[in-house]
């Protein structure tokens, strides 16, 4: 894992050197495949305008669980937290806020690398039931011609948590 996680990193180093090739000031329509920490997926970002788009995503994310064991009345009840593998799907629209302001400064805007505000509706099925995230969110993606890093923060409703529930991710991936 160490070694994937260095080369990807070094490719990722390799691939930025070159990031000014080429820009554009409109929202492109894509393909990618993504990885963080916890979760492996391919996504399909379609162009909706010059600002807006609309992501498909389907893969692999592992989702925080906890599960309530009963003990004895000495111990009382006790929480378990785990990351369990389950099949997500994502639908998330997109708006890109400085696609033209980074452009127009000579920065790399290939691929959707902008910032961009998002409502990200995540549906994942946990142990026979289904649950389901609606999670505004804050994005900075960045990159080169085929790889990208993308930071997203937001604070969502969980249906599984039955309440709000901070979001944080960072994804490495590759566009083709």
């Amino acid at each position: 894992m160490k070694k994937l996680a260095i080369t990807l990193v070094l490719a990722l180093a390799a691939t930025t050197l070159g990031a000014q090739t080429w820009s554009n000031t409109s929202v492109v329509s894509n393909h990618s495949v993504s990885a963080s920490l916890i979760s492996l997926e391919y996504a399909y970002e379609h162009a909706l305008s010059t600002k807006a788009s609309l992501v498909f995503r389907a893969g692999f994310p592992f989702v925080m669980t906890e599960y309530d064991y009963e003990y004895d009345e000495y111990y009382g009840d006790e929480t378990e937290v785990s990351f369990d593998p389950s099949l997500g799907v994502t639908i998330e629209p997109r708006y890109y806020t400085n696609m033209e302001r980074r452009a127009l400064n000579g920065k790399f805007t290939g691929n959707n690398c902008a910032n961009f505000w998002s409502l990200r509706t995540i549906v994942y099925p946990i142990g026979g039931k289904i649950y389901m995230a609606a999670i505004p969110m804050y994005g900075i993606r960045r990159g080169s011609e085929h790889w990208f890093r993308e930071w997203t923060f937001g604070v969502g409703y969980h249906s599984m948590y039955q309440g709000v529930a901070p979001h944080i991710n960072f994804r490495l991936g590759y566009t083709f």
